[in-house]
């Protein structure tokens, strides 16, 4: 379960990269997206194509919803960051499922690397 960036900077238990890394995006989102896309399964078709991008899209939505409602989040770039950081991890996890005409393995996860240190930088308390 996700929870507020701010919470884990005072304890220095928690403090270590991938700590703050599991906390940006809701953990029942990222189940959520895994579990649909198992059910999809790896037929490669453009019915699963939108099935897939349309619950991302869906997902990176309510995630806001769900990391203020549940988790208690209450930092203002985490909830704005969230469904931009969901959708990144959506792509790197999806799109190796489907055919594209260019090549995706080294340009999304690079994408997502750069996004999380950004955002990471954001999210870290002066």
């Amino acid at each position: 379960m996700a929870r507020d960036i701010s919470e884990i900077e005072n304890d220095n238990t928690v403090g270590s990269y991938l700590e703050k890394l599991f906390r940006l995006i809701p953990t029942e989102v990222t189940a959520a997206f895994l579990a649909i896309n198992t059910v999809l399964g790896t037929e490669n078709s453009s019915e699963n194509i939108y099935l897939s991008a349309g619950s991302a899209i869906f997902l990176a939505f309510i995630s806001p919803f769900i990391l203020s409602s549940i988790s208690g989040v209450t930092t203002r770039i985490q909830l704005l960051t969230a469904p931009i950081t969901f959708l990144i991890w959506a792509c790197n996890i999806a799109i190796y499922r489907f055919d594209q005409s260019w090549s995706p393995d080294k340009v999304l996860p690079t994408i997502l690397i750069l996004w999380t240190v950004l955002l990471l930088l954001a999210t870290s308390r002066r």
